[in-house]
């Protein structure tokens, strides 16, 4: 995979809010993240797995425990992702994304 498309794992602390030890220790625990080695040996993450660090962050900052959702597979941590914005009124990526501008309402 090429570099460009890996973030190390300051950068991911720094992205995600999720520590360097958090995210160690995940990969020793659940196997999640599985980053790469670089040529130094340094952890490397693939975008794909950022991208669901990010959901699982959300998750953990809405009351989910890490052991509940690091091992779920990224629709069913996208669909509790959603929920959860439902319950608290949050819109989702979906909804967001879907709304109508405001005055919008009610023409046809």
């Amino acid at each position: 995979m090429p570099r460009s498309l890996m973030m190390s794992i300051a950068a991911v602390e720094r992205d995600t809010g999720l520590s360097k030890d958090t995210l160690r220790i995940w990969e020793k625990r659940y196997g999640f993240p599985s980053p790469v080695r670089d040529a130094q040996g340094e952890r490397c993450y693939p975008m794909e797995q950022v991208e669901r660090l990010r959901v699982i962050k959300r998750l953990l900052d809405v009351g989910h425990r890490p052991g509940r959702v690091v091992g779920l597979p990224p629709e069913d941590l996208q669909t509790l992702a959603d929920r959860s914005a439902d319950a608290q009124g949050r819109p989702t990526r979906a909804r967001a994304s879907s709304t109508q501008s405001p005055g919008a309402e009610g023409s046809v």
